[in-house]
């Protein structure tokens, strides 16, 4: 009898000296044993064949197997290659294919089988098999032990190469060798390394081969090697012996001394990481043997247990439970048992915690043989777990609570017609309650008009897959119809298509009521309600290029501004532009453009109008304002200087048509400006008597008083000229001075003082703007000054006073003294004298004082 299990022929002695004996030998036989038709039937097998293929007999295999091909083969194709084989030789040895078993499970077999015929010349085939799936599994281990290895290789950061030891021929070379030494890999495997040319030294690759001979190694020769470029690159030469498919060879590394330290350096930093991250898993995690003995634990075994220290070598039901025996429900126990990753919930105690609950998984790590040789336990704290989801969970609460306090309108669209979530903003603004409106269709929430606004605006989002913007009108819960900018922005999937839709709102109802106020304000003058200058720059570009011609511009100036501001005040002034501006206004037409251009001027704008049309207007303008002032009778009447240009065509530029206007504006004002301050000055002469504050006693008093004080300290005719108008108009700023302040019937507070002190300045101002008292302006301004330089408003002192207001000083007190107030009553004459006197060197001249003392007691001066 000869075997063929090992490919090689031997004679072996007969194994039984009867039937019996061989019957029994093939029924006890470790390996299967079985004889089978061509046609795919068992005819006989031994209890191992039977294991082997997953029946619990050989009667079951023999009576549950009908077609070999489909039942046992894990692929129909390995039976007709076997079948073809068996045909071809007669015989098959060590022929290895995957067995199907009938829970599923897959085995490798190799099996020796002999087509033979039996005593009626039938063919079956008689055949041992092994079961060969753990040298499989080996030599799974090892190819890919080989291709991690070459995957290294190829990988690696370093210049790496593998190649003959004796005739120095390149076998394989990485990426960072071609790229250090330059050499493409078609040139260099194949050729050795002196043909290739890489040594600097020709005699050093025989002393490497030398040391590896010896020592089968060598770590950090240095070395120098030539570049393809002629470059010398002195590095650090490592090898050590490999054997791939059978041949010894050596694996060389090079790399600058830099670099090597560079990488350890980074390897180390490497290794600390993998211990930190291994150390900061907040599971636990620990390496048992086949005993259940502990290896190896994270930082949080140790943490957990650290009174149990040290907790290698001791038994895992030692340290986690205080156990001396296992634990009958130990995962750890099932998974060497089933070879597979086993679950279970346990009670969890440790020093840290009591009372917990842990998922403990046991994962078996198998060696060369495919046997579990150490079990990976990770002991995962539900509790703690719980805690983190519960704390998610009220943070998830803040969030939408955050959400519902911002006034910001939110939603979001799990497609074009249904409301998902909403916030508190959105719903308080439709009225409704969070969760009635939550995964509601839109048309149960809002009215049909917006429903359909608001799925048009969805279905756009839904198509194009872009944000979409919007000002959409809505109405509120109050019934109140609000803008919206809305803000529809589509979250999109992996492929790319719209997963659902966040939607904001944000009310600007007073937002664009206020950005269309500051419009208006923007081509508005604030004060008249006229367009502004740049209203109509811009209708005047546009008329250039329009067909609206004749164009017709009339400019207006109102007279006398300044010195109704100066003398009345700007209140009085704004007013006065006002009327002015509403004049205007109703004097033009509708088609008109009427702006307000600077403080008092004024321009119209008049498309498809003449110059004949234009001086009608004209006219009609100052019918306006004569019919204003005889109707209202204002303290300061009206009065307006115009001018007129008209455009005819387009060869008359409008900017040049608009300065004819202006410049005979400018004329007719210069014609009309005596008229006008002699009007003005009228006004405000009958303002001042209006106010008692030239009442002709009052007045005359000071003349007398004056001009014979003035007659006995030697003025001039011309100072006694001034001195008379000085006594007259010397409170003429006081027609700007608010009547509370200046009628108060009791004594003023120190904000009344500062306003009331303005008046010599609001005289000298309006003195200036008239022609007939410009001459004693500066004595108006200087009429308040004290002797002793405390006086207002510039502080002036003794003789740098004009002489003419040092006079008027003393008779003014006097006189003030000497009649009623509306705060006080009359003194005496020689009470008043004596006032004065003590105000002699402070407040006025010493010597006038003297003076005027003089004549009152001499009787020059009647004395009342």
């Amino acid at each position: 009898m000869q075997s063929s299990w090992s490919g090689k022929s031997t004679t072996v002695y007969p194994f039984a000296r009867s039937f019996e004996e061989f019957q029994e030998m093939f029924w006890n036989a470790p390996v299967g044993i079985f004889r089978s038709t061509p046609e795919g039937r068992f005819v006989s097998a031994n209890p191992a064949w039977a294991e082997m293929c997953g029946y619990s007999s050989p009667r079951e295999l023999i009576e549950s197997v009908t077609d070999i091909a489909s039942q046992i083969y894990a692929g129909p194709e390995e039976r007709e290659r076997f079948k073809r084989r068996l045909e071809l030789c007669g015989y098959v040895v060590d022929y290895e294919y995957r067995l199907c078993r009938p829970d599923g499970s897959v085995l490798w077999v190799a099996e020796n089988v002999r087509a033979v015929q039996d005593d009626q010349g039938r063919v079956c085939y008689q055949g041992i098999a092994i079961d060969i799936s753990r040298r499989k599994l080996a030599e799974d281990a090892l190819r890919s032990s080989e291709e991690r290895f070459f995957k290294a290789f190829r990988s690696s950061p370093a210049p790496q190469v593998i190649s003959e030891i004796q005739t120095g021929r390149f076998v394989d070379v990485n990426d960072r060798w071609v790229e250090m030494l330059g050499w493409d890999r078609e040139e260099m495997i194949g050729r050795n390394s002196k043909e290739v040319g890489i040594w600097g030294d020709p005699g050093e690759r025989d002393r490497i081969v030398g040391t590896m001979q010896s020592r089968g190694y060598f770590k950090d020769q240095p070395i120098v090697f030539r570049t393809k470029q002629g470059r010398m690159v002195e590095a650090l030469w490592s090898a050590e012996k490999i054997v791939l498919d059978g041949q010894e060879l050596m694996l060389s590394m090079i790399q600058d001394e830099t670099e090597r330290k560079k990488v350890v350096r980074e390897l180390e930093e490497n290794y600390r990481f993998l211990d930190t991250v291994l150390d900061t898993i907040q599971d636990g995690v620990c390496v048992l043997d086949r005993d259940f003995r502990i290896i190896k634990v994270n930082q949080t075994m140790e943490e957990w247990y650290h009174l149990k220290r040290p907790l290698e070598g001791k038994t895992c039901y030692q340290v986690f439970h205080d156990r001396a025996e296992l634990c009958s429900c130990c995962p750890a126990t099932r998974a060497l048992e089933t070879h597979r990753m086993e679950m279970k919930t346990m009670a969890f105690d440790h020093q840290g915690s009591a009372g917990g609950t842990a998922e403990i998984y046991a994962q078996p790590l198998f060696d060369a043989t495919g046997q579990p040789k150490y079990i990976v336990e990770y002991v995962r704290d539900i509790t703690t777990h719980k805690q983190a989801e519960e704390a998610l969970r009220q943070k998830n609460e803040e969030k939408s609570v955050l959400l519902d306090c911002i006034p910001t309108q939110l939603w979001y669209l799990p497609d074009e017609a249904t409301y998902g979530a909403v916030n508190q903003a959105h719903a308080d603004f439709v009225g409704l309650d969070k969760t009635v409106m939550e995964f509601q269709p839109i048309d149960r929430v809002l009215s049909p008009e917006e429903t359909e606004v608001c799925r048009r605006s969805n279905l756009e989002v839904y198509a194009t897959r872009r944000p979409y913007t919007a000002e959409e009108w809505l109405y509120n819960a109050h019934g109140e119809r609000r803008l919206l900018a809305i803000v529809k922005t589509p979250k999109l999937n992996e492929q790319g298509e719209v997963e659902y839709v966040v939607c904001s709102g944000t009310d600007i109802t007073e937002q664009k009521q206020y950005e269309q106020e500051l419009q208006y304000l923007s081509f508005h003058d604030q004060l008249t309600g006229l367009h502004n200058r740049a209203f109509l720059e811009a209708e005047l570009q546009r008329l250039e290029q329009s067909r609206e011609y004749p164009i017709t511009i009339i400019c207006m100036d109102l007279d006398g501004l300044k010195l109704v501001n100066d003398s009345l005040g700007h209140e009085y002034g704004d007013r006065h532009l006002k009327s002015c501006a509403e004049v205007i206004q109703g004097s033009f037409r509708a088609s008109d453009i009427v702006a307000r251009v600077g403080g008092d001027e004024f321009v119209a704008l008049l498309p498809t109008t003449s110059r004949e049309a234009g001086d009608r207007i004209i006219d009609r303008i100052q019918e306006a304002v004569g019919e204003y002032n005889q109707t209202w009778q204002p303290t300061v009447p009206l009065g307006l200087s115009i001018g007129l240009a008209c455009a005819q065509d387009r060869e008359q530029a409008l900017s040049q048509v608009y300065k004819q206007a202006d410049d005979l504006m400018y004329r007719d004002k210069l014609n009309r400006n005596t008229n006008t301050q002699s009007q003005i000055m009228t006004a405000l002469m009958a303002a001042l008597e209006e106010r008692d504050f030239v009442t002709s006693g009052h007045v005359h008093r000071l003349e007398d008083l004056c001009r014979e004080l003035g007659r006995k300290s030697g003025l001039s005719s011309t100072q006694l000229s001034d001195l008379n108008l000085l006594a007259q108009m010397h409170d003429l700023g006081k027609v700007g001075i608010p009547d509370h302040i200046l009628f108060k019937p009791g004594p003023l507070t120190e904000e009344e003082w500062k306003i009331m002190r303005q008046h010599p300045e609001k005289g000298y101002r309006i003195a200036l703007a008239t022609k007939d008292l410009a001459g004693i302006a500066d004595l108006i301004l200087k009429h308040h000054e004290r002797w002793d330089g405390t006086g207002y408003p510039l502080g002036l002192a003794g003789e740098d006073i004009p002489i003419e207001c040092r006079i008027l000083a003393v008779v003014d007190s006097f006189d003030a003294m000497t009649n009623d107030r509306p705060y006080r009553k009359a003194m005496p004459v020689d009470q008043a004298l004596e006032e004065l006197a003590q105000g002699a060197g402070t407040h006025f001249d010493p010597a006038l004082v003297h003076a005027f003392m003089d004549m009152m007691r001499t009787g020059e001066i009647s004395r009342g």
